[in-house]
């Protein structure tokens, strides 16, 4: 075995990210993510664009705005995948200080790469790769006592790193709210004085959350929580898909995910080994941070892959932190090398997508080049419509702030007035004429949004692209064939 593994580790879980990130499709709550990061350079979430998680990730990306033009979708991408592959290091870590061995620690946070769920969290630019980061560093605070850290100093920054989670995505509140209340009850003497350590550093990191709070509250309050709470199960609705917000659903795809590799064999090994010889040293907590990230994997409805991500951690540093033999070696073997397929079948066959038509990503990037040069030739100002933003954020072509959120808000049916639309930055499909005529933008950006549903025949895209037309703008299609540029003309100049 290697003497210093986690280097190897790193960079191994790195380049499968990295590879995850060039060749899995664009997913479309990319795009919020993306555009929010660029607006970052010009104004604040919710007070000057509206944002639909806690904030402290477009804080953090922040200087990504600032890369090469053209280039931020890919840089985010690769930045999450960075994190994504420090969360892996710091489970091997921690499986290890928590009293496993070596090899079986390895093997943990090899399995836990191996994951579809987690390949996703490190292949796409969204907030999944920075919360998993904070709660494995977390735990490895919490676990390894051998630091050279004071324990209250190490219990303060492990709720430091709790906090940022929950800051970068408000699910985390789940695990390290369960934790608190882990340590408050399972302490002995020191158990106030650890509980408010890990108090006051949570307090520290949601820090971000709470002064943009306060300065747009209730831009904050409708993205964080009324948004949330309704316009997901709406949309569904709205598209005859009421089975997927049903319980017996919600746990099967739940289950589904965390069989797309190893998480569901280890945590049924995890629960057989728990019950037939009880709890360890970091045992009890690490069990409580596996219920809590099931709690909070089924609080989203519907369910999602970035869902089953909370519950990853705590589950695969428990499983390497156990000794001794767990189940009959070749049976075990066998279903681990099936789960590991499952995992890794998605990545695969995109990986063989591209090598036959090309990168996704690359293919936004050589598209959002294009846009910007077009609109730059126009010689009009302004900032472009989209509901597909990061497909040209942080090249030439500017995003109007109010498409920020790409089709989430405005997909969503009578849940803000128009006022309340007007003083939030967001624009529906009901306001959508009225917006646009008031001051026409000089580019309107198509392609991204065209699948059909009940509640959008013709897709998302339709009302943009009937609008462009009615009011002459010149279409033009970009180099890949995906996307359509709209370019305000003289006579549509004339009409606005």
């Amino acid at each position: 075995m290697f003497r210093k593994p986690a280097p190897l580790l790193l960079l191994a879980a790195l380049t499968l990210f990295v590879l995850a990130a060039l060749v899995l499709p664009l997913n479309r709550d990319e795009s919020q993510y993306v555009a929010a990061v660029e607006l970052m350079r010009y104004g604040l979430p919710f007070r000057d664009f509206m944002y639909l998680q806690t904030p402290l990730q477009p804080f953090l990306l922040a200087p990504f705005a600032f890369v090469e033009e053209g280039w931020l979708f890919l840089a985010l991408r690769l930045a999450n995948a960075a994190a994504a592959a420090g969360a892996i290091v710091f489970v091997y870590l921690a499986a290890k200080a928590a009293g496993g061995t070596p090899q079986r620690a390895l093997a943990a946070a090899v399995m836990l790469a191996l994951c579809d769920a987690m390949i996703f969290a490190g292949g796409v630019a969204r907030n999944d790769a920075l919360p998993v980061f904070f709660e494995a560093l977390g735990i490895w605070l919490l676990v390894d006592t051998h630091l050279r850290i004071r324990p209250n100093r190490r219990v303060f920054l492990a709720g430091l790193a709790f906090g940022a989670a929950v800051s970068v995505k408000i699910s985390y509140i789940v695990p390290a709210g369960v934790l608190f209340a882990v340590m408050l009850y399972e302490g002995r003497r020191d158990r106030f004085r650890s509980a408010t350590a890990y108090a006051l550093g949570g307090a520290v990191g949601v820090v971000p959350t709470l002064v943009l709070l306060a300065i747009a509250p209730e831009s904050f309050l409708f993205g964080v929580f009324e948004y949330s709470l309704v316009a997901p199960q709406q949309w569904r609705m709205l598209n005859e898909q009421a089975h997927m917000l049903e319980f017996p659903t919600t746990l099967g795809r739940l289950a589904w995910f965390l069989v797309q590799g190893p998480a569901l064999v280890v945590l049924a090994l995890v629960l057989w080994r728990r019950f037939r010889h009880g709890g360890d040293r970091h045992g009890v907590a690490l069990d409580w941070l596996i219920i809590a990230g099931c709690i909070a994997a089924m609080l989203p409805q519907p369910s999602f892959r970035q869902y089953v991500i909370p519950i990853l951690p705590p589950l695969f540093v428990r499983f390497g932190a156990i000794h001794g033999p767990i189940a009959p070696r070749r049976s075990l073997r066998l279903v681990l090398a099936l789960t590991l397929v499952l995992g890794l079948w998605r990545t695969t066959s995109e990986s063989i997508a591209a090598l036959r038509g090309g990168s996704p990503i690359l293919f936004a990037v050589a598209d959002g080049d294009w846009l910007g040069e077009h609109l730059d030739d126009s010689g009009m100002p302004g900032k472009a419509v989209s509901l597909s933003p990061e497909r040209f954020a942080g090249g030439k072509l500017d995003i109007d702030p109010r498409f920020a959120m790409g089709p989430f808000l405005f997909r969503m049916r009578g849940l803000a007035t128009p006022a309340e639309e007007q003083r939030m930055h967001m624009v529906t499909r009901e306001s959508l004429d009225r917006v646009l005529s008031s001051a026409p933008p000089p580019a309107i950006v198509t392609g991204g949004e065209v699948r059909s549903t009940p509640a959008a025949p013709g897709g998302l895209d339709a009302p943009l692209r009937g609008w462009a037309e009615r009011n002459a703008y010149r279409r033009m299609q970009s180099p890949s064939g995906i996307l359509s540029l709209y370019l305000r003309t003289r006579h549509a100049q004339r009409r606005g």
